[in-house]
């Protein structure tokens, strides 16, 4: 009787796996459209106390991933300017930097993914500074406030020689 209880139970345990394994579809991925994935937003800015244009860039994740290209940190690339085929660049957004003293700094798209301040601003100290992203598709997205609290400052510069073997 034990056997027979044994045996059923592989039996079934077989039919599970069997039934599990079946119920997998293989999704082609080059054949998705973009509006089948819309991966997270990535937004890259560097924003300073330099009085300039500010730049922000946005896009998206694609459904291609290179594992070659797209897996290696170069550390010196400045943003947004490495190889471009895992993002799609997300354009038509409306972006807003909103200080605490009520200033608002708009950008403009100058390029597919690449926005612009329409003016030049640097960032004050003292004061704290929110983003928000309104997609094309009328998602928002705002920061929590951030304040500029101190500059970075160099107290001395000596210059060093080394001299190697």
């Amino acid at each position: 009787m034990k056997g027979r209880n044994l045996n059923i139970k592989i039996c079934m345990s077989v039919l599970a796996l069997i039934f599990i394994v079946s119920c997998v579809e293989e999704l082609d991925l080059d054949l998705l459209s973009p509006s089948d994935f819309n991966g997270p937003l990535v937004i890259e800015a560097i924003l300073t106390d330099e009085v300039k244009r500010q730049e922000i860039y946005l896009s998206r994740a694609d459904t291609r991933i290179d594992l070659i290209e797209d897996s290696v940190y170069i550390r010196y690339l400045q943003i947004n300017r490495g190889s471009r085929d895992s993002v799609i660049d997300e354009t038509n957004a409306d972006i807003k930097l909103i200080a605490s003293t009520g200033r608002e700094f708009a950008f403009s798209e100058i390029e597919p993914g690449k926005y612009l301040s329409e003016e030049e601003f640097g960032l004050e100290l003292g004061t704290e500074y929110s983003l928000q992203v309104v997609t094309s598709d009328s998602k928002a997205y705002i920061s929590s406030a951030l304040e500029i609290e101190s500059a970075a400052s160099l107290d001395m510069v000596e210059p060093q020689r080394f001299i190697e073997d």
